[in-house]
Formats: C-alpha cells, structure tokens, sequence
C-alpha cells in the first residue's frame, strides 16, 4: 500500500522562519482532540465488550444502519448513551472495512470481467479516466482483476 504524499518524493515547503520540510496534504491538525478521545472512548468500550477487531467482520451497510440509529436517538434527544460518539466510530468502522474491502478486492477476485483497480492504492473505481487514480492521483497502471470462479 502507498498513502499518497508521505513519501520521499513529496514536495518541499518552506515556513515563514525558512524552515524546510515535507509538504502535507492532510490536515489533521483540524481534527478536534476532544471528538476522536470521545470516539476512542467508544472503540475501547466495544473492545471490551466483544473483542478489538470484532467491528471488522462486520459489514459496511451494518455499521451505517448502527450509526443512522445512533444519529437518530441523539435528534430525538436520548441520552442513555454517547450516540455522537458511538455515530463517529461506525463511521469510522464503516470506512475502513470499506476501505480493506477496495483493497482486498482489488488484489483478489472480481464479478466482473471489466474490472479493474490501481496498482498503487488498489482504488478499483475510475471516474474520470484510466491516465490517472481518481482517489491517490497516481499516473497509474490500471490492473486487471481476476474473474470470480
């Protein structure tokens, strides 16, 4: 796997005291500290409850129907629970299963006989054209996907 722009060929930039580094095209200095404790809080508890990885066998549509159930408690005001919490980790949850499944899929076995992905981030969806990955923006070699026997 490569995550885009953490490699040595990212560009340099330059801060105002003329300070050299790597460029970073994330911002998760933006991300609220308190927001992801209270979403840790949430993974912790379901760790304890039934297991660390347990929330990876789970499906994505499962994890969004728990969160539109957390989202729609929290609007009608329950408050027996961290529903905003428990909300950001099923969109967390949700993310990275779908996230291992791209992969996964892209690296195994396919439906379709057309497929293709990215040898880089293994994306396998192109939108726009296949010069390029719509998700790492890599000049990138689209790769065949086997065909499901």
């Amino acid at each position: 796997m490569v995550i885009k722009g953490v490699g040595p060929d990212a560009p340099i930039v330059t801060n105002e005291h003329g300070g050299r580094q790597s460029a970073v095209p994330y911002a998760f200095h933006l991300f609220d500290p308190q927001a992801i404790i209270a979403t840790a809080e949430v993974m912790a508890y379901g760790a304890t409850k039934h297991s660390p990885d347990n929330w990876r066998k789970i499906t994505v549509e499962e994890h969004l129907n728990h969160m539109i159930g957390h989202a729609y408690a929290a609007l009608a005001g329950d408050t027996q629970d961290d529903h905003l919490g428990h909300m950001a980790a099923r969109a967390h949850m949700a993310l990275a299963v779908d996230l291992e499944n791209r992969r996964k899929g892209a690296e195994g076995t396919s439906t379709k006989p057309d497929d293709k992905y990215c040898e880089t981030c293994y994306f396998n969806f192109c939108l726009i054209d296949e010069a390029s990955c719509d998700l790492c923006e890599a000049g990138s070699k689209w790769k065949q996907a086997q065909k499901k026997k």
